[in-house]
């Protein structure tokens, strides 16, 4: 696997990890954990992401 050569591709590349690291952490936190979101004020499925591209839209529930 190659290094991207620009900060901007790089930062880009690594979007779909940041998503999968923050979906495992809340499953983590979720299986282990009796806090539940909801004492801290958030409501479940709170956080929400959305692409938007020339080709397709997507919207990521963490």
């Amino acid at each position: 696997m190659k290094e991207p050569k620009s900060l901007s591709a790089a930062m880009i590349f690594s979007i779909p990890f940041m998503i999968l690291n923050g979906r495992m952490t809340i499953g983590a936190i979720h299986i282990f954990s009796s806090i539940s979101f909801n004492e801290f004020g958030l409501p479940s499925h709170s956080i929400s992401i959305t692409l938007h591209s020339k080709n397709m839209d997507r919207t990521y529930d963490i």
